[in-house]
């Protein structure tokens, strides 16, 4: 089992190497190069991956060490300074997105509900994908890249309110102590990431 897993990371870690080395010489941004590797090395194409249920798990925590590594870099502050850009510019970014698309499934005969969900879906985008790309491009600490990173975050904190809705548009609604469960666990779990921003996590860094 070990085993396996390690020939899996060892191949990961190879095709990795040779797309980033490959699309940095033709100038293309190497996620989608990753992205590609994951197809073809995925059990639909040639099926070089035999643990697919480790390797997610491990592209979860690289993703969240990418995360970290990124937001080392990244001022709260600044946020709050640009605050009515973010704030309205993800409002509209999100509102016309889903309006268009909605719009465009619902011509499809998608139902009304079908459509509006469809709309959440391609108004809302991949905080890891666009991270690495402004990374890759050094715009990550840029105006316009604290501002789309603000944009992002917004997505992010629009979520919870969209997977309250999302049963709602199933027509599988449960009751009401379920929503009300939800809601306290969002607030719960932005409490303790905010203290441990605040205080916990710059005391810690300090010592390290």
């Amino acid at each position: 089992m070990q085993y396996e897993l390690l020939k899996d990371i060892v191949v990961i870690f190879l095709l990795s190497t040779s797309v980033n080395f490959l699309f940095t010489k033709i100038k293309t941004p190497t996620i989608i190069g990753y992205l590609l590797t994951g197809i073809i090395a995925g059990p639909y194409v040639l099926k070089l991956i035999s643990d697919q249920h480790d390797i997610e798990m491990l592209a979860e925590v690289g993703v969240v060490m990418l995360m970290f590594s990124i937001g080392l870099e990244f001022s709260l502050n600044h946020l709050f300074k640009i605050r009515k850009v973010v704030f309205l510019g993800g409002l509209l970014q999100l509102t016309l997105t889903t309006a268009i698309t909605a719009l465009l499934s619902y011509q499809f005969n998608l139902t009304l509900a079908a459509s509006v969900f469809t709309g959440f879906l391609v108004s809302l985008s991949s905080t890891a994908v666009v991270l690495k790309l402004l990374q890759e491009r050094s715009e990550l600490t840029s105006n316009s890249g604290r501002t789309v990173l603000g944009i992002l975050i917004f997505q992010d904190l629009i979520l919870i309110p969209l997977m309250l809705i999302t049963p709602m548009l199933a027509g599988q609604g449960g009751g009401a102590s379920e929503y009300w469960l939800l809601l306290l666990k969002s607030v719960i779990i932005f409490i303790v990431v905010f203290t441990g921003n605040k205080w916990i996590m710059p005391k810690l860094l300090h010592a390290v």
